[in-house]
C-alpha cells in the first residue's frame, strides 16, 4: 500500500517546506486542506493559484488523496445549514481540480440552544443535501468520528444507513475513538465493523490519560491503539487506497511523521 500524511500536522511551516518535509519522510499522498490560510497563510486556494499549486505538488513526486472540510451540519437556522451545505459542495469542487475523489468531512457538534434529539436529524439532513451532489461529481464524501457526535461506530452507520448513499462513506480516526474515551477492546470492535465503510484513513497512536478529551498523542506504534489491527481489516475488506497518518503529539512534527512513515512502511 502506499503511504501519505494528514497535512494539517504539519501547520506550523510554509507550504513549500511542508511539501518538502513529506516527500523527505517517503510518503506518497497528502490530505490537503480546503480552504486558504493554512501553513501559515502561505497555501491560498484562489482560483488564480490552483496551476501553481497542483505543479508545486507534483515536482515534488506527491498526490492528493482527500481534501479537508470543516463543515457543521448542527445549525439552528436553515440558511446556516445550506450555508454548510454550500461549503462541503465548493470542496467537492476543489477535489476536482486536484484530482481526487474524497473529500472529509464532519458532521457536527453540539450547541446548547440546539436540543439533542434534534442534532442527528439536521447531520442526516446535511448529508442528504450534500452528498447528491458529491455523487454527481463521483466524489465521496469521508466522515471522520470526530468530536462528540460521531465518535461512535454505531451512530455513523446510523447516518450512512439513513442518508444511503455509497459516496456517502468513512473517514476513520484511530486515535479519536479513544480520545473519547471508549475501552481499547471497543475500539478494536468499531475498527471491525468500519473498516468495510472507510475510504480515507486519519491514523493516529497516544495514551488515554483518564478523562475524554484527554490524551497524550505519540508516532503511530509508540502508543496504546493496535493500529496493526486495523490495517489488517482494512485489508480483509479490500481497502486500496492510501493509509495516512496524523500526528497530533508534542513532538516536532516533522520528526513525528517521519516516525510514523516507518511504521507504515514495516507496518
Amino acid at each position: 500500500m502506499k503511504i501519505g500524511v494528514v497535512g494539517s500536522c504539519l501547520g506550523k511551516y510554509r507550504f513549500p517546506g511542508v511539501l518538502k518535509i513529506i516527500k523527505d519522510c517517503g510518503f506518497d499522498y497528502l490530505e490537503l486542506p480546503g480552504r486558504s490560510g493554512a501553513y501559515q497563510g502561505s497555501l491560498l486556494l484562489g482560483e488564480e493559484n490552483f496551476e501553481n499549486i497542483k505543479r508545486e505538488i507534483a515536482n515534488s513526486n506527491l498526490q492528493v488523496c482527500a481534501l479537508a472540510a470543516w463543515n457543521d451540519f448542527v445549525q439552528k437556522e436553515d440558511k446556516d445549514l445550506q450555508a454548510q451545505v454550500d461549503e462541503v459542495q465548493r470542496v467537492v469542487d476543489l477535489a476536482k481540480t486536484f484530482d481526487c475523489d474524497v473529500v472529509r468531512v464532519f458532521a457536527g457538534e453540539p450547541k446548547d440552544d440546539i436540543p439533542k434529539d434534534r442534532w442527528l436529524d439536521l447531520i442526516i439532513g446535511g448529508f442528504k443535501s450534500s452528498v447528491r451532489y458529491a455523487q454527481s461529481n463521483k466524489v465521496y464524501l469521508a466522515l471522520e468520528n470526530h468530536g462528540y457526535i460521531t465518535n461512535d461506530a454505531e451512530v455513523e452507520l446510523k447516518i450512512l444507513e439513513e442518508v444511503g448513499s455509497d459516496y456517502l462513506r468513512l473517514t476513520v480516526d484511530t486515535g479519536n475513538f479513544r480520545w473519547f474515551g471508549h475501552p481499547l477492546d471497543k475500539v478494536k470492535s468499531f475498527f471491525k465493523i468500519l473498516a468495510p465503510y472507510c475510504v480515507h484513513t486519519h491514523l493516529k497512536d497516544g495514551r488515554y490519560l483518564g478523562k475524554r478529551g484527554e490524551m497524550e498523542f505519540t508516532p503511530l506504534g509508540e502508543g496504546e491503539v493496535d493500529i496493526k489491527f486495523f490495517i489488517e481489516q482494512l485489508k480483509l475488506a479490500g481497502f486500496q487506497r492510501p493509509l495516512c497518518t496524523e500526528y497530533e503529539g508534542k513532538e516536532e512534527p516533522k520528526e513525528g511523521c517521519k516516525k510514523s512513515a516507518g511504521y507504515l512502511r514495516e507496518a
